[in-house]
């Protein structure tokens, strides 16, 4: 920025703005803000402070390491998506600065006598900080192309809305940043900033210069915005119409194209996360019990709980977290606001006239603490009991079965209502379209727009939409409002009872294009319906793509990873057992030795090579595997909606609450059959 941006500053500019808009109206498509209004929106685009990390790097402005030529291009591509005024260079030698500061501290563990996991944990700090401080503005880039990815597709259909009925580009970006939200909105509230301050000419050329940051990322998005410029300068409505047309499509058949190649890449990471993720690790687990008898110190619980129950699922989490930053961008449903759904981690319930909203944590804990309690109560009196009895592992399966049935209730009920809602809003979004071709095409026949909304509402009268124009038809008919009112009263207005931001931000652009005559509403209609529905058919199509993987990942979650824990437990559980009775009959053997002395022999036989009393105890090792589960199943959960749909937070806990209701009970239960029933033959059998 050329301008040092302190409080002085922006008032000085804040009076400009001012002056300038006083007394007048600011143009939006047919939409008009007032001064102060335009005003707070383009104050909400003043550039963030510097963070941390960029004062940091500032600091080392004399004193740069320059990177190889791959390392400085990723690095250069990220530092322009993110507008940082740094340099590859500061980003190297503030990568290796924080990795000097930081093994001081981590060398001087190396003194103490620790186990020597905890030394190379404490020697892979500085080299971790060495790579997040080498590769932090390309980290924070692919953040942002995660979050906003979807906004992108938005952005162009916003964009193509308000293009068609009024080529405008600084309204186009207005429109489409005003409807949006995120890192996507905020870009494009700079773009109209940089103008607004000087620091370019006009919107054409600072929306030029932020596109072309998202080149390396998606060459698509750039693409259509071109076209979408170059439809404005076109002066026949059919070539603007064909250009609008052909930016739709490239983001869309980009988009497509992408999602094929991702799904097929996809088979790779499922295949790592079943094999690496699950079983290996899970079945590895059988072999600990004669490896913490027969090796006695070098196994220890430590070791298993730091390994299974943190850095395992930390690997995981992390490649999967990379597997979803090179998913590309698609798009889900966009409720108006937050409020409009029921609120997150409660649950309403009807008494009487009421309606009462309870916290699912209630519930959650209550079930946690009934089903726990008796297994936390016997480990904390006797943590390391050698008895391995069914009684013992079933005390401590609950513990297991109380905290996955606790969090996934949590989850489950927490957020069933507002997923329900949210289907609702899908299923009326995905109606849309059609609804939107029914009243454009009775529009085009010359029915006014009160008959018209009753047409189609009738034709439709089995859909869902159908309501959202009885709503607007009876608006202007009974109450006397004018078109846009009986959509957007505050009180009365269609769009409470259906708040969806697609639908709202389409009748902007309708009710924009109404003031123009029946003949340009009825042309919108029909244009934006045939955007929406390309728009959903290429969410459909890549639904399809994806299925194999997701219904793979289903699998594994409710029931592989479940079934193959509790086999691997009981395993463990019974071969315990078996070695237990294999030393009492040796013990037997000793006590009826030479001349009906006790020799000990038998004893002595099994003692010097097996102790027993240095293994670790079944139940506890079922309680490392069970909560690996856990954290198995939430990681299963997260993967399978965001490789799904993309980033949605109810869908995600409405997955990991099934996912952990279902795999926590089959876990718990082929866990205690196959104990029981393996158990009593080994018995028999010895």
């Amino acid at each position: 920025m050329d301008h040092k941006l302190d409080e002085a500053w922006w008032d000085k500019e804040r009076k400009k703005l001012q002056r300038r808009f006083n007394g007048s109206e600011f143009l939006h498509g047919e939409e008009r803000f007032r001064s102060k209004d335009y005003l707070k929106f383009i104050e909400s685009s003043k550039p963030e402070k510097e963070n941390l990390y960029v004062k940091l790097c500032h600091s080392f402005q004399k004193f740069q390491i320059k990177p190889d030529k791959a390392t400085n291009v990723k690095l250069t591509n990220a530092i322009n998506l993110l507008e940082w005024d740094i340099t590859p260079g500061q980003c190297m030698t503030t990568g290796i600065f924080l990795a000097i500061v930081l093994a001081i501290p981590s060398f001087l563990v190396f003194l103490f006598k620790i186990s020597l996991i905890l030394k190379l944990a404490a020697f892979s700090i500085p080299l971790i900080a060495l790579y997040v401080g080498m590769t932090y503005p390309h980290i924070k880039a692919l953040e942002k192309i995660v979050k906003g990815s979807e906004d992108l597709i938005f952005c162009i259909l916003y964009m193509i809305i308000y293009t068609y009925s009024s080529p405008n580009l600084e309204g186009a970006v207005i429109f489409a940043a005003t409807n949006l939200e995120g890192p996507i909105s905020k870009d494009l509230k700079k773009v109209l900033w940089n103008v607004e301050v000087g620091n370019q000419i006009n919107v054409d050329r600072s929306l030029s210069d932020y596109i072309a940051r998202w080149e390396p990322y998606n060459r698509d998005f750039l693409e259509s915005v071109q076209l979408i410029k170059g439809a404005m300068r076109e002066p026949s409505d059919q070539k603007r119409n064909e250009m609008l047309h052909a930016s739709s499509e490239t983001i869309l058949q980009g988009t497509k194209e992408k999602m094929k190649h991702y799904s097929q890449d996809l088979k790779m990471p499922v295949t790592i996360l079943n094999g690496f993720g699950i079983l290996l690790p899970v079945l590895g687990m059988i072999a600990l019990p004669l490896a913490s008898i027969f090796l006695e110190s070098t196994i220890k619980l430590s070791h298993l709980i730091l390994f299974y129950d943190i850095v395992l699922p930390l690997i995981l989490y992390t490649v999967m977290i990379r597997v979803l930053i090179k998913r590309p961008p698609t798009t889900s449903v966009q409720p108006l606001n937050q409020r409009a759904l029921p609120p997150k981690g409660k649950f309403t319930i009807k008494l009487g006239k009421k309606h009462i909203k309870i916290p699912a944590l209630v519930p959650a804990i209550l079930i946690f603490v009934a089903l726990a309690t008796p297994g936390l109560i016997s480990l904390i009196q006797n943590p390391m009991l050698q008895e391995p009895s069914i009684a013992n592992m079933s005390r401590s399966l609950f513990i297991v079965l109380g905290l996955g049935l606790g969090i996934g209730t949590y989850f489950f009920i927490g957020y069933k209502q507002r997923y329900e809602k949210q289907k609702q809003l899908e299923i009326i979004e995905a109606q849309f379209p059609v609804a939107l071709f029914e009243l454009g095409h009775r529009l085009a026949d010359g029915k006014p727009i009160e008959a018209a909304l009753d047409s189609a509402a009738y034709a439709m009268k089995n859909l869902s939409i159908s309501g959202f124009f009885r709503i607007i038809s009876n608006n202007i008919k009974r109450v006397n409002m004018v078109f846009r009112d009986s959509i957007f009263d505050k009180e009365l207005g269609a769009i409470r009872k259906y708040p969806s931001k697609l639908i709202e931000t389409v009748m902007k652009a309708i009710v924009d294009a109404a003031r123009r005559g029946t003949k340009v509403v009825s042309g919108t209609m029909l244009t934006i319906a045939s955007y929406l529905q390309n728009l959903h058919n290429t969410q459909e199509e890549i639904s399809d793509l994806m299925e194999e993987s997701t219904t793979t990942m289903k699998f594994v979650g409710f029931m592989l990873a479940p079934v193959i824990a509790g086999v691997a437990v009981s395993m463990t559980q019974i071969m315990i057992n078996a070695l237990t009775i294999l030393k009492e009959k040796f013990a037997d053997v000793g006590e009826i030795g030479a001349g009906g002395a006790d020799t000990g022999m038998g004893t002595n036989l099994l003692s010097g090579f097996i102790k027993l009393e240095s293994m670790i105890p079944p139940h506890i090792l079922q309680l490392v595997i069970g909560i690996y589960i856990i954290e198995i199943l939430l990681i299963i959960g997260l993967f399978y909606t965001r490789v799904k749909q993309g980033e949605n937070k109810t869908v995600e806990r409405m997955n990991m609450g099934k996912l952990l209701l279902i795999g926590s009970i089959v876990y718990v239960i082929t866990t205690l059959l196959i104990s029981a029933i393996f158990g009593g033959i080994l018995k028999t059998i010895i």
